[in-house]
């Protein structure tokens, strides 16, 4: 009975919508048309949607030609809805558009001026309920290429309570083929906000952009790691990606799949495990879905504009923080007080010009107080000891972790934990430590008189926050929460706090506040509030390093620093580091002579062309463009960074950390294997130019490559493992 109402109302708004003329309106260049068919057509320069009678939704990228292109299938039979619930276990996507509820008006907000489509359908679903579903799409005159969308829930009619189990927002089945006939359905490449764990790592290491294989099965939840709420697929033709746009952090999963017939899932994905009944309504994600040319930092930069409207906003960092630093973490928890001062004369070679006081300052992990073995005068010393740094011209910055309670804090202050549901406290990711919940006020004064301590009696220039992903859920019920998910959208709370004390106590901006989720992607939520992410110990560093370069760059601004996060184990890592934008950093213990030249050289090239304060240019696709191209303006000169794909240098080379000798041989053999290395040679096209002439050179050489005529110069090249070039105006 109930597939036969579903049918039977079915064939009735067929009728009605058949029986209207086609209605077409349009404002400025935002375009709306209802056809006879029954299907919503909402166009914009760059995206185009076709909201369908079942309220699927076909998404298209319209080209500079006018060609309209789209992956998106809706096959009915095999495709969910764009937009749906299940309740008691069932997937309710049989919807039925209502003809008379469609409305296309002006709207006006955070965004700016736009027009906003809304459409009311029904669809049956257990328990004999009826289920409204409202879909608000919106389109923005300053956003061509995106669509914000809104969708809520409303039980009808039921015979008794609904567990609503799961809410499904922007699921899309994508298809290579449409845009490519010949190729695999699934030959994309992605960008997974969350990320996929490594085979071999901790769990918290993860890849976030990788080639699409038949295999691929993403869960990319948020509850466990740190990330962008956001997941782009792309193929050279197009690409379209899906976000959360909520001003606050939620707790979704965004899972990717290949499926059967090899077409890839996506979608966005609540666990609410509330109870609906008659009347009761459920508000999903606000979500954007964004079209575009190249890979994934188009899509990022979008993401990025709308939410600045929505308040999240980037900060700067100052001057100093694009110097070079050296980190003592490389002798791990056993430095020593002479360490760094006892290197004073290669730090000024280098362009060093601050150090980091990493792990091993205190006794407790998360009580934060001053190791009385390494400083058995306490404050004092350390506070003598800091100054030393100062007074031979460097900044200092120290290493903590916020949103964490060693065993001291945790007993003096068992109220701020946060509990699980069986009422235990939850252990932090790492050591002898328990998490905090950011909603407690107390633990947000705290946060703000340790920054004080740090800043103004012990002196530091900024901080390196380290092991920042999320906060779990919290059922402490001494914390009066709405929601056990409450503790987890304050997370952000902490970074909040501790940014605005620096910045009351440094007006002027001169402070670093970096941030590192140990392995994975910083979320944009507390990113907003630091001025230096860090590309934090990602896997197959001379892959990840720079795609993460590329993904803050895109997140936070052309010319924001990244901290490389001291990758110089290998040769190779240089030129990634320098070519790519990123901050070149260091935490060496011993150097050979051969290491100390290498050290010499790129430092040398790092400070004399600075790309990491350059304007990063977003030309390039990094999953289909050969070879793999990077482009920075400064000043008149573009510098472009040719890489071979996937692991810079021979791979599986072995480090030595304080063995100089093995290390020794080590790069020597790879020196001779870099010569080995397939030569790639050919015409590469040199984008985004001024109409004029530019002469190439290699930096590293000064070899002169030829001269090239913008916008567009071809250049023939040559290199094994990189180049970087640079072109001058003349």
């Amino acid at each position: 009975m109930q597939y036969g109402n579903t049918l039977l109302r079915t064939l009735l708004t067929g009728l009605l919508l058949a029986a209207m003329l086609t209605c077409t309106r349009e404002v400025g260049v935002i375009h709306f048309e209802q056809q006879e068919s029954g299907t919503l057509r909402l166009t914009h320069q760059v995206i185009s949607l076709e909201i369908l009678p079942s309220t699927r939704i076909v998404v298209r990228y319209r080209s500079d030609d006018g060609e309209e292109l789209s992956l998106v299938t809706t096959d009915p039979d095999h495709s969910p809805a764009t937009h749906l619930p299940t309740i008691d276990g069932q997937a309710v996507d049989q919807f039925v558009l209502q003809p008379e509820s469609v409305r296309f008006e002006t709207v006006r907000d955070m965004h700016g001026e736009g027009k906003g489509l809304t459409v009311r359908a029904q669809a049956q679903g257990p328990r004999n309920s009826l289920i409204e579903k409202v879909l608000q799409i919106n389109l923005y005159e300053r956003y061509p290429d995106a669509a914000i969308v809104n969708t809520s829930y409303l039980v009808l009619e039921a015979d008794a309570p609904l567990r609503l189990d799961e809410v499904t927002s922007d699921a899309f089945r994508l298809d290579r083929r449409r845009v490519a006939p010949g190729e695999e359905a699934y030959d994309f490449w992605g960008f997974f906000g969350y990320g996929k764990i490594v085979p071999g790592s901790h769990g918290h290491r993860r890849a976030n952009v990788l080639p699409v294989t038949a295999d691929l099965q993403l869960r990319n939840d948020s509850e466990l790691i740190s990330g962008v709420p956001l997941m782009d697929i792309w193929a050279p033709e197009m690409g379209m990606a899906i976000a959360s746009v909520e001003k606050r952090a939620h707790i979704i999963k965004m899972p990717a799949a290949v499926d059967e017939e090899g077409l890839v899932n996506i979608s966005l994905l609540q666990q609410p495990r509330q109870t609906l009944s008659a009347g009761d309504s459920y508000t999903a994600l606000e979500t954007a879905i964004i079209v575009h040319k190249l890979d994934y930092a188009t899509p990022l930069m979008r993401y990025a504009s709308l939410m600045a409207d929505r308040g999240i906003t980037p900060k700067p960092c100052p001057q100093f923080g694009y110097d070079p630093f050296w980190c003592n973490w490389g002798y791990k928890r056993d430095w020593q007080l002479s360490h760094g001062l006892d290197r004073l004369e290669a730090f000024q070679e280098l362009g060093i010009k601050s150090v980091t006081v990493d792990d091993g300052w205190f006794d407790n992990f998360g009580d934060w107080e001053v190791s009385l073995a390494k400083f058995p005068d306490g404050e004092r010393q350390f506070i003598e000891w800091v100054d030393r740094f100062h007074e031979n011209g460097l900044r200092a910055v120290i290493w903590w972790v916020p949103g964490i309670a060693g065993p001291e804090l945790a007993r003096q202050h068992p109220d701020w934990l946060v509990l699980d549901a069986e009422g235990n406290p939850v252990p932090s990711h790492w050591r002898n430590a328990l998490m905090l919940c950011p909603t407690v006020p107390e633990v947000l004064h705290f946060h703000e008189d340790l920054t004080e301590k740090f800043i103004t009696e012990y002196g530091f220039d900024g901080f390196k926050l380290d092991g920042i992903y999320v906060a779990p859920r919290c059922y402490n019920p001494g914390h009066n929460h709405n929601s056990p998910d409450d503790s987890y959208a304050a997370y952000e709370d902490i970074f909040r706090v501790i940014y605005k004390r620096v910045k009351e106590l440094k007006p002027k901006g001169d402070f670093i506040l970096g941030q590192c989720p140990c392995g994975a992607l910083a979320s944009p939520y507390y990113l907003q509030w630091g001025n230096r992410p860090v590309t934090a110990d990602p896997p197959h560093m001379t892959i990840s390093t720079r795609y993460r370069v590329k993904t803050y760059k895109a997140l936070l601004g052309p010319t924001a620093c990244v901290d490389n996060d001291f990758h110089e184990r290998y040769n190779d890592y240089f030129p990634v580091e320098v070519g790519c934008g990123g901050l070149v950093t260091t935490k060496y213990t011993v150097l050979s002579d051969y290491e100390y030249g290498q050290f010499k050289k790129w430092y040398g090239l790092y400070n004399q062309h600075r790309l990491s304060s350059g304007e990063y240019l977003q030309l390039y696709d990094v999953g289909h463009d050969t070879p793999e191209t990077y482009a920075v303006r400064k000043g008149e000169s573009y510098y472009y960074t040719f890489l071979k794909p996937g692991i810079n240098g021979p791979e599986g080379v072995p480090w030595f950390e304080h063995e100089v000798e093995q290390r020794a041989e080590m790069l020597r053999r790879f020196e001779h294997k870099l010569g080995e290395l397939p030569l790639w040679q050919g015409k590469v096209e040199l984008r985004g130019l001024e109409n004029r002439l530019y002469t190439a050179y290699n930096i590293e050489s000064g070899e002169t490559l030829g001269s090239v005529h913008g916008p567009t110069g071809d250049l023939e090249i040559t290199f094994r493992d990189h180049l970087i070039i640079r072109l001058d105006p003349g």
